[in-house]
């Protein structure tokens, strides 16, 4: 029909016919009552006579006056698929008197447009026959368009209902379920979902769960705030347990009062499967990665006890002849005691036996450097052609006197061309060195030379050793590195050239082999070029002056050691007109005499049988905080090598202590004098 617009006044009759009183249309005086309030009413009132022409109506509509349309059919006023519509209830009306209804979209002046109307039709009786209808026409397009929005979407609800593979549902106030989708109605099991209507998580799940998820529902109506991708156990009765995320939001009517939850979930069981697998696996992979380092250290201990067996002999050998010429020399003079006449004489000996002595600490000096423990932590500035000193003087029993021992003559020289410095690990590279060294010696069948090269590029510090023994074929070259793989048969672990790639590797260099069979090899390292630290000490200092024991005022010393001659040595040494000393033979005996006496400075042993050095440290300084403790033993080096200082200990020396270590270690304890 034509939506109203405006309320002007029109005559309900056209043609006045006067009612027949015996018909009870209008009780007398009525018909302007009627006509007034017609024209009141917002609803459309037209008058049809039985052609369905219409003859009256109340209202004028969008650009038609009442005689635009008194006088045209009502199928002019409907959109043409609707016409049917109301021709059929017009015609059923006059053919039963009975009121019916009808709804259709209006069209306009202007031609189509979107107003629905609910049209309510009366038939008009005379003589006990229906002659013409009233229609009674009420816009409803409003309705209609809110029941189009709300179909919409109840047809996306139902689609997201009947086809989301998540868990979606709707709880009133006392948490049981008023509608479930699909997916949630196949997790519970139910052909329906109308089967879970009135039911609870009580009726699905396992006591635990179904608690919880009522808890978290009251919860989120009374404070309104929602539980967004909360992820939770669902524990069911058959004791199995699946994982979800799960978020829930109040729910609300149209005043705004919460009526219940609503709720999403998602099944997380095969993420949190494979969470679990994947922790799994990072710790075993942990575990695994534990035990190969820790295989890999024994490896590379392995290696370092090998080649330090392999140097065993050469380092007995060099031992024994530093020994010769102090067990001579000090023999003749104590059988002999006519020689100490001849003071120069002696004199010449006694020099002999201090060097002799001096070349056996330097034997133990270079195993130690050889053996002592790396921190492979710890990188710093390495001077190459320093290193490489040491290496060669290192190996020098192996190819000096065990090769030698063999009729075949092994030099070993150094080419310094000026590589400096690189940035590394200096022990490990060291052991790389000795390493590479013993190989070239093991590869040497008969006399020739083994040159370690040191030179530099733009790019990177170069380090060669070079030898012209048997050579490598083209299949040992290949497979050299490989873990396990060796040429020596049983005297070999094949771990060698394995740890040494691993530790040029670990030092960001390279590492090439130029190998031909019966010409000799070179192998060659490359580091990143690294420019010498500012803070290295400059090995260019003058020496320290001497300190002249008498120079140090009166003082009374406390010497505790159970080795007889490193007492009397010490006694000695630091005897003086203004020196006091006095000794212990155990460290208990120490402990008591410094308890009963006054000392200035007490120097113990550390490795004695009764109270350790240790001990005796702690014991001093725990009765007079002040008094200085010197320990003087034999692990002095190792121990400054791994930073180890006992309490209560203030300096460390090792054994054999020279005489101006010595003397230059009281004087700074007891005056701040330099060392």
């Amino acid at each position: 029909m034509l939506r109203l617009s405006s309320m002007e006044n029109a005559t309900l009759m056209a043609d006045t016919d006067k009612p027949d009183k015996t018909q009870g249309s209008h009780a007398p005086g009525t018909e302007g009552l009627w006509q007034s309030v017609a024209a009141q009413l917002p609803d459309i009132i037209i008058s049809v006579d039985a052609n369905r022409t219409i003859t009256a109506i109340n209202h004028t509509v969008d650009g038609l006056k009442v005689g635009d349309v008194v006088g045209t059919s009502i199928d002019d006023h409907v959109q043409p698929e609707h016409a049917k519509v109301a021709r059929e209830c017009v015609a059923r009306v006059l053919e039963t008197g009975q009121p019916d209804t009808y709804q259709v979209c209006g069209t306009g002046a202007e031609g189509p447009e979107s107003a629905w109307y609910e049209t309510r039709v009366v038939p008009v009786i005379q003589n006990n026959e229906p002659v013409s209808v009233i229609l009674v026409c009420r816009d409803i397009t409003d309705l209609k368009l809110a029941q189009a929005a709300l179909n919409d979407e109840q047809r996306l609800l139902l689609a997201l209902m009947s086809t989301s593979s998540d868990h979606i549902y709707f709880k009133d106030k006392d948490s049981r379920f008023t509608r479930i989708s699909d997916a949630q109605a196949k997790l519970f099991g139910l052909k329906s979902p109308d089967l879970a209507i009135g039911k609870t998580d009580h009726d699905f799940f396992a006591k635990e769960h179904a608690d919880t998820a009522r808890a978290d529902e009251q919860a989120v109506m009374e404070t309104g705030a929602p539980i967004v991708d909360k992820e939770e156990a669902e524990t069911w009765p058959d004791g199995s347990t699946t994982w979800a995320s799960t978020s829930k939001m109040p729910l609300v009517d149209a005043d705004g009062q919460v009526i219940g939850t609503f709720g999403i979930s998602r099944d997380i069981t095969q993420r949190k499967q494979t969470e679990d697998e994947l922790r799994d696996a990072n710790m075993q992979l942990s575990d695994a990665l534990i035990r190969l380092k820790r295989t890999q250290g024994q490896i590379i201990q392995h290696e370092r006890l090998g080649a330090l067996g392999r140097m065993a002999s050469g380092i007995a050998h060099d031992f024994n002849n530093t020994l010769m010429p102090i067990l001579g020399f000090s023999e003749l003079l104590i059988s002999d005691p006519s020689l100490l006449d001849d003071k120069e004489d002696a004199l010449d000996m006694l020099r002999d036996i201090h060097t002799a002595a001096k070349d056996s600490q330097q034997a133990v000096a270079r195993l130690r450097e050889f053996y002592k423990p790396a921190d492979e932590t710890s990188y710093s500035t390495v001077y190459v052609d320093d290193m490489i000193t040491k290496a060669i003087s290192l190996t020098r029993p192996k190819w000096r006197d065990e090769a030698g021992s063999k009729g075949i003559t092994v030099k070993v020289e150094a080419d310094l061309q000026g590589a400096e410095t690189v940035s590394g690990n200096e022990s490990q590279l060291r052991e790389v060195l000795i390493n590479l060294i013993l190989n070239a010696v093991d590869a040497t069948l008969e006399s020739g030379t083994i040159t370690v090269r040191a030179r530099r590029t733009d790019r990177d510090a170069i380090i060669e050793v070079i030898d012209n023994g048997e050579g490598m074929s083209e299949e040992v070259q290949q497979r050299c590195f490989e873990p396990f793989f060796s040429t020596k048969g049983a005297s070999g672990t094949g771990m060698g050239l394995a740890v040494t790639h691993g530790i040029i590797r670990r030092h960001a260099g390279r590492i090439e082999i130029d190998s031909h069979m019966q010409k000799g090899t070179t192998v060659r390292l490359l580091f990143p070029v690294k420019l010498p630290s500012d803070d290295v000490p400059d090995d260019s200092a003058p020496p320290l002056p001497r300190t002249d024991v008498a120079s140090i005022p009166a003082a009374r010393i406390l010497v505790i050691d159970d080795e007889p001659w490193s007492r009397k040595l010490v006694h000695r040494t630091l005897a003086s007109g203004q020196l006091t000393i006095e000794t212990a033979e155990t460290g208990r005996e120490g402990v008591e005499k410094f308890e009963h006496g006054e000392f200035d400075i007490v120097i113990t042993d550390r490795a004695m049988p009764d109270v350790s050095g240790d001990q005796v440290a702690e014991i001093v300084k725990s009765a007079r905080r002040n008094t200085p403790v010197i320990l003087l033993t034999g692990f002095g080096q190792m121990m400054k090598d791994a930073g180890e200082c006992p309490p209560g200990v203030d300096m460390i020396l090792g054994k054999p202590v020279t005489e101006q270590e010595l003397v230059q270690a009281v004087a700074k304890l007891l005056l701040g004098a330099p060392l």
